[in-house]
Formats: C-alpha cells, structure tokens, sequence
C-alpha cells in the first residue's frame, strides 16, 4: 500500500491483479488510493480452491492466522464455507461497485478475447 501512495501525481492505468483474499477495509482504502487513476481489478479465482469434499478429512488455509487446519469436512460445513465464499465475493463486488469499477474474474486459463472485451467496455 505504502508504494501505491507514492506514484507521481499524474492519471496511470492501473491493473489491480489478485485474488483479493484480504479485509474490505484494506480493499476499500487500496480502491481510495488509486481511485483517481484508470483502475481495472483483475480478480483471480481459482474454482480448485472452492472444490470441498461433501464429507472427509481435509486441511484449509486460516486466512486470519496464516495456519493450516485440520478440519472434518460434512454437509453443513461444507454449506458454511459455501456461505461465506458467497458473501465474500458479495463485498468485494460492492466496494469495486461503489468505487464505480468494473472487476474481470479469471476463473482458470485466461480467455484474452473476454478480457479485450471487458476493457473495451463489453
């Protein structure tokens, strides 16, 4: 963030590339920053990282300690995780929104026709 602040006064095109896997506030204050540049988020998403077993043991990734956790994967759980990857990708889309962005989500190999036509305004 703290390089991002330091850009020289004049407009830039700005690619905002990530999977934007931080807290909105941090989003937010990054959007307000470059706000005044041409910005294009790119949103990386990998559907891998969203293919939970029904029900098993697995590891995932506490986004909040940095740690890998053991965790019994059911149903519910599962419902859960589904929940909250929704409602994550909701805030997301509502911070680009209100900053008046439009994001391109890659979802896998990258489809360069669909990303010319996004940034044509497709």
């Amino acid at each position: 963030m703290a390089a991002v602040e330091t850009w020289a006064g004049r407009r830039a095109l700005v690619f905002l590339v990530s999977d934007f896997r931080f807290p909105a506030a941090d989003l937010t204050r990054l959007v307000d920053v470059v706000g005044r540049h041409d910005v294009h988020p790119v949103v990386l998403d990998d559907p891998a990282e969203r293919d939970w077993p029904r029900f098993g043991i697995g590891e995932l990734d506490d986004l909040e300690t940095g740690r890998r956790r053991l965790v019994l994967f059911r149903p519910r759980l599962v419902e859960r995780l589904r929940a909250a990857e929704a409602e994550r990708r909701a805030r997301l889309d509502h911070v680009f929104a209100t900053a008046g962005l439009r994001p391109f989500r890659i979802e896998g190999p990258l489809d360069l026709d669909a990303f010319a036509d996004h940034l044509l305004g497709g």
